[in-house]
C-alpha cells in the first residue's frame, strides 16, 4: 500500500470535512427535521463527534504505547446510538461546538504524533490491524460518504435518509 504522509492526510480530512461543514449553513435551516431516522442535524453531529472523540482515545492510546478500549468493535450500530445519546442534553450551539473542537483535537494529536508511529500497524476501533492512514481513510470516506447523503437530503429535507 502506497503510505501517505502526515501533511496529505491531514489535508484530506481537512477536505472531506469542509464539505459537511460547507453544508451546515443549509441544514441549520430545517434544525427539527430528521436528516435520518431519529437524527436532526443535532444528532448527526453528536454522530460525528462521537467518532472524532474515539479517534482522540486511539490516537492517545497509541502514543502512551496502550491498547485501547474497543467500544466500536461491538457494533458499530451500538456505538453510534451511544455517542448521539450520551449528547442528547446538549443544546445544538453546544453540539456544533464540540463537533468543531474534537476534530481540532484530532487534527492536533495527528500533528504532535512522532513520524515513526505513522508506519506502525495498531488495533482499529472496529477491531482488526491498520495504520494510522488506513484509520484517517475510514474517516475520510465517512466524511464524503454523509457530505453526499446531506446534499441529497437538502433536495428533499421531507423524508429522512436510511443510515
Amino acid at each position: 500500500m502506497n503510505r501517505k504522509d502526515r501533511q496529505t492526510l491531514l489535508a484530506e480530512m481537512d477536505a472531506a470535512r469542509c464539505k459537511v461543514e460547507d453544508l451546515i449553513p443549509q441544514l441549520e435551516g430545517y434544525r427539527d427535521k430528521q436528516i435520518y431516522p431519529g437524527w436532526t442535524i443535532k444528532e448527526f453531529l453528536a454522530h460525528q463527534t462521537g467518532w472524532d472523540d474515539l479517534v482522540i482515545t486511539f490516537l492517545t492510546a497509541y502514543r502512551l504505547g496502550t491498547l485501547p478500549t474497543i467500544p466500536a468493535y461491538r457494533e458499530i450500530d451500538e456505538y453510534n446510538a451511544e455517542t448521539v445519546s450520551t449528547r442528547q442534553s446538549l443544546d445544538y450551539a453546544h453540539t456544533l461546538g464540540e463537533w468543531k473542537q474534537t476534530r481540532q483535537e484530532v487534527k492536533r494529536i495527528l500533528q504532535e504524533l512522532p513520524a515513526e508511529m505513522f508506519e506502525q500497524a495498531y488495533v482499529m476501533p472496529w477491531g482488526g490491524k491498520g495504520t494510522i492512514g488506513d484509520l484517517l481513510s475510514v474517516f475520510v470516506h465517512h466524511d464524503g460518504v454523509h457530505a453526499a447523503q446531506l446534499q441529497e437530503w437538502l433536495k428533499n429535507p421531507d423524508h429522512p435518509l436510511g443510515h
